[in-house]
């Protein structure tokens, strides 16, 4: 796993969280050229007609010769000759890709400079009718300052697409957005018309200048291979002007160009974590309109009712319709398979992509993060953890105004301001009701039969033959949805009126006595019992041992852990309990899960046949070697593994805890903790450890060293330093008896990470170097990698420049031994660094965009925030101010949604600079004193860059007393740490300090500046913030 350094002046941050879907609430569309018309209307208005020249002298007083020149094709006498390919009979109909373009900031380069404008426009059009032809494709006609071009071939247009945009990125004079869409073709007198192109257009307004953007329909039908180099990017689904359904958009990403962009402009994402149905949603229509209505009126609903009863599949469908009602998104937080109370809060944090903070509760930042708009979270299956569940739902509630919550649960969950809406049964048909098919087929549980069993047996219809016997079904099942569901599935084997005379003369037995709702809880019971009854041998002990998984699961662990054979025996059970719909199975995956109610029948099933302890050994053993085992990709694959797990992983580990196993829990943390660290479950992953040490006996020397290295490094990771280092040397001592420099290595490298934070540079470097020798000892490449990136940043942070360039030259050669993303990318963010650092700006690019185009590819989202973030910084230090403050920007919004305060302080500290540069010193001061409050407390060696920051601030302001201290503060603090300032900053403060000396006289400023450097870092950082 990486075991690269915090960053400090110059070092990049943490590990990657599964990215939160954001909602992007942006802008509204730029306004369009003269003669753009809404809707399917076509774009009228040619570059090359007169219409446009006199558009453009109505606006501006002006007709140039460059705009009489502007179309080439255009004749002497005012006609427009045959443009390649724009004669009706060459122009592509039937399924086709079209292609449009627009000039960023048209309107300001026409309105600054008309002339050098309207010539390079002349230029554009040239260079798009020359690419577009040679890919095979057709100018259909100018569309202000871009062409609308069409393509027989989805590939051929984005083979053109990446062409156009590499010319503009070499040329630099100007920059064009393109949106590519496929659909019907509408061609009408030489022009297209319709959906397929308006929604084309809307794509590419919504994108930036240098950005190509792509609907789902293009990506559907683009053929094998991409052309090369090209991958996609997806941006998920946008709701766009004019345009009714959210449509899904990817960007195109290539190496040689530019790849990180703000959200799209213009357009909405509705953010969520819903799963896709799998199944048709059947009626309800009543209850979806009801419980819209109370969530409505109140701010938490409770959809109660039997397990089994619907409540779950209701309430996804009441979140799915809310989307665009909420801005700030809506999040599924499933507790089903949740044991642990205390994992409750954990939950609502992951769903919604809210990381853990040292120093902040987690409640609390779930709370700011849904404060940003108004959101809807649905708590599914709260029963089993009531308490912990209502406790989290009062909390936020009072602590976010704008949030409503949708819970289901078996009962209220007694939270004050609640509604309850009880889920009843589907609507059945009475005897008389159940006499043809049309009458039959108005009731919702005839339907949902009805719909299960065509899914079961193709054929199955409601017939006037069976309307009867499929009445009596849903009568005897009370309209329960899961009960309906399991005898649908055994339409396959029986008849209509077998599945009803044995499924009611059953339930007759178990209907007496009791009220309605433990009527219901037998019925769906007895229904289990029945679904049971019929399983052949083999099906039954598969169904029981199946209970032992959390969650979902594949055919491979199945074949590991269940006593059923091999994979011959296994096959023929598996797919009878998905026919019969005991087990379901997601297409998109592969993998399988039982629904709760089923998983508990099943798993009293085992526990009856005396199975359950000696499965969950075998399930237990099982996790504990997939959590350690690579399968030879790259690091980001075994986590996304890993966190597909989680719920097995959990449940192994509280087998081993509760069965005494405190050696196999103790393994398994020890394997896990990397992960628990790299996705955000710290406070879990801490709290497992502990309880894996406490439990553990004589565990074997390498197995606690391991835990050691992994409880210390969460401990670091939350602050808690002195137990970080207990924890640390313990396993260090453990590694050295053993001989295990590689574990060595990894110790060191986070007992590094100690001094580093309260700024004892000098002991960094030394532990790190000590970590150096011994990985090159192990040979191990992707630790060695790590180690080189974080030495070269610590080495130019201490002005070592020559040995900063050897070791990120090492790290950069090491990356070809090792497959491992995280290795490359490290390398690659720390030659940025240094390439801006040197001033080297071509090589600083050229190692940052590839560093953000692999991470991109693998979802490294805090590489992505690094490699941003320095490209901010690169872009301010080339004078490119407006775009270093935007990069700036993203990477702050990145690293806060990432609850990664050092990476925030960091890109406020540098976004503070730049905003100063365009004389905002309000905002520069806001930003420059919460990067100082987060280094303080986080990371000591960022302080005096934040003081030199804000003293340069000062003198900007005329402070002159106030800047002349803080400039000493940050001079002697710097000295103290052996702490330089890069080559641009260094200048920057000399330019600063002769500024004072000027304004001072030398001798007030040297005594001021002595003053400053009297004071300790906390001193500074108060004075600092008064």
């Amino acid at each position: 796993m990486p075991d690269r350094l915090p960053p400090s002046s110059s070092a990049g941050g943490s590990y990657p969280h599964p990215p939160s879907q954001r909602v992007q609430c942006l802008a509204p569309h730029r306004r369009p050229v003269p003669g753009q018309r809404s809707g399917c209307e076509s774009y009228s208005l040619d570059p090359g007609s007169a219409g446009f020249s006199d558009v453009l002298a109505g606006r501006f007083g002006l007709v140039t010769e460059a705009l009489s020149r502007r179309d080439p094709f255009r004749e002497p006498d005012g006609g427009t000759a045959a443009r390649p390919g724009a004669s009706p009979g060459r122009l592509p109909t039937g399924t086709v890709t079209f292609l449009f373009t627009d000039l960023e900031g048209s309107t300001r380069m026409w309105e600054q400079d008309p002339g050098e404008t309207g010539a390079a426009v002349v230029r554009h059009e040239r260079r798009l009718r020359r690419i577009v032809g040679a890919h095979r494709g057709h100018v259909v006609k100018g569309t202000g300052d871009g062409v609308l071009a069409v393509f027989a071939s989805a590939n051929d247009a984005l083979s053109a697409a990446v062409q156009i945009q590499m010319e503009l990125h070499r040329d630099g004079t100007v920059r064009a957005r393109i949106g590519l869409n496929t659909g019907e073709a509408d061609l009408r007198s030489n022009d297209y018309y319709g959906v397929a192109l308006n929604r084309c257009q809307r794509v590419m307004a919504a994108a930036h200048g240098g950005q190509i953007v792509l609907t789902i329909a293009t990506e559907a039908v683009l053929a094998p291979p991409m052309p090369e180099g090209v991958t996609l990017l997806d941006l998920g689904k946008h709701r766009l002007r004019d345009v009714a359904e959210a449509v899904r958009i990817f960007q195109v990403v290539h190496p040689a160009l530019p790849s990180a962009f703000p959200p799209l402009r213009g357009a909405e994402t509705f953010a969520h974590n819903l799963p896709a149905e799998l199944t048709g949603f059947v009626g309800r229509e009543a209850e979806l309109a009801e419980t819209k209505r109370s969530l409505a009126a109140s701010r938490l609903v409770t959809l109660t009712g039997v397990g089994g009863g619907g409540k779950s599949r209701l309430a996804l469908r009441v979140a799915a319709d809310l989307l665009q009602d909420a801005p700030g998104g809506v999040w599924l937080v499933e507790l089903a398979y949740l044991a642990e109370p205390a994992l409750v809060p954990r939950t609502v944090a992951q769903a919604i992509g809210v990381p853990e903070e040292p120093g902040r509760k987690l409640l609390e930042s779930v709370g700011m993060r849904l404060r940003e708009a108004p959101a809807l979270l649905v708590l599914d299956n709260c029963e089993h953890l009531l308490e912990a569940s209502a406790e989290t739902t009062d909390q936020l509630l009072r602590a976010v105004p704008g949030l409503r919550i949708l819970a289901t649960s078996r009962q209220r969950l007694g939270v004050p301001g609640e509604a309850v809406c009880v889920v009843s049964p589907m609507s059945v048909p009475d005897e008389a009701e159940s006499r043809t098919p049309e009458a039959a087929l108005r009731f919702d549980a005839v339907q949902l039969f009805a719909q299960r069993a065509g899914e079961a047996s193709s054929g199955f219809r409601v017939t006037a033959a069976n309307c009867g016997d499929v009445g009596r079904i849903c009568r005897a099942v009370d309209g329960i949805p899961l009960a309906l569901e399991l005898a649908a599935g055994r339409v396959a084997g029986l008849s209509v009126a077998q599945i009803a005379a044995r499924l009611g003369s059953r339930l007759e037995i178990a209907s007496e006595g009791g009220g309605t709702v433990d009527h219901r809880h037998r019925t769906m019971l007895t229904t289990l019992d029945w679904s049971y009854d019929l399983l052949s041998p083999h099906e039954r002990e598969l169904l029981a041992q199946l209970a032992v998984f959390r969650g979902s699961f594949d055919l491979e662990q199945i074949e590991a852990i269940c006593e059923v054979g091999g994979l011959a025996e296994l096959v023929a059970p598996l797919i009878a309990l998905v026919d019969k719909s005991l087990l379901t199975r997601s297409p998109a995956t592969g993998r399988y899960r039982l629904l709760e109610p089923v998983r508990r029948y099943a798993w009293d099933k085992l526990v009856v046949a005396g199975q359950a302890n000696a499965l969950s050994r075998r399930h237990a053993e099982y996790f504990a070697a997939m959590a350690g085992a690579g399968d030879g990709s790259d690091e980001s694959t075994r986590l996304d593994r890993l966190e597909e797990e989680h719920d097995n992983l959990r449940a192994a580990l509280r087998w081993s805890l509760e069965a005494g196993e405190g050696n196999l829990a103790l393994r398994i943390g020890s394997e896990a903790w990397d992960f628990w660290k790299l996705r955000g479950h710290v406070t879990e992953g801490r709290d497992w450890l502990a309880q894996a040490l406490e439990a553990s006996e004589e565990a074997p020397a390498g197995v606690l060293a391991g835990a050691l290295r992994g409880a210390g490094d969460l401990a670091a990771g939350q602050g808690d330093d002195e137990r970080a280092r207990e924890y640390l040397e313990r396993s260090l001592e453990l590694t050295e008896r053993l001989g295990d420099d590689a574990g060595a290595a990894a110790t060191l490298t986070r007992l590094a990470g100690l001094p580093h934070r309260r700024g004892d540079l000098g002991e960094a470097t030394r532990l790190l170097e000590d970590a150096l020798a011994r990985a090159r000892r192990s040979g191990d490449p992707m630790r060695l990698g790590h180690i080189l990136a974080s030495l070269a940043l610590l080495s130019e942070d201490q002005g070592r420049m020559a040995e900063a360039e050897a070791h990120v030259a090492a790290a950069l050669e090491n990356r070809g031994k090792t497959r491992d993303l995280y290795v490359a990318t490290d390398a690659l963010l720390a030659e940025g660094e240094i390439g801006i650092n040197r001033g080297d700006g071509v090589r600083a690019r050229r190692a940052l965009e590839e560093a953000l185009q692999s991470a991109r590819a693998a979802g490294f989202t805090d590489v992505i925030s690094w490699a941003t973030a320095y490209l901010g910084k690169l872009a301010v230090v080339e004078g490119r101010i407006d775009d270093g403050e935007r990069l700036l920007s993203e990477a702050l919004a990145m690293f806060q949604r990432l609850g990664h305060p050092l990476g925030a302080s960091w890109a406020m500290r540098h976004l503070g600079r730049a905003v100063l540069e365009q004389g905002d010193v309000t905002r520069a001061e806001a930003l420059l004193r919460e990067a100082l409050r987060i280094s303080l407390d986080q990371i000591r060696p960022d302080v005096p860059l934040v003081l030199q920051a804000i003293g340069e601030l000062e003198v900007r302001r005329g402070s002159w007393e106030r800047a002349a201290t803080l400039l000493g503060a940050a001079a002697a603090a710097r000295q103290r740490m052996g702490l330089h300032l890069p080559p641009r900053e260094d200048s920057v403060a000399a330019a600063a300090t002769a500024e004072l000396q000027a304004r001072l006289g030398a001798e007030r400023f040297e005594a001021l500046n002595d003053s400053g450097g009297a004071m300790t870092l906390d001193q500074a950082g108060a004075f600092a913030a008064g």
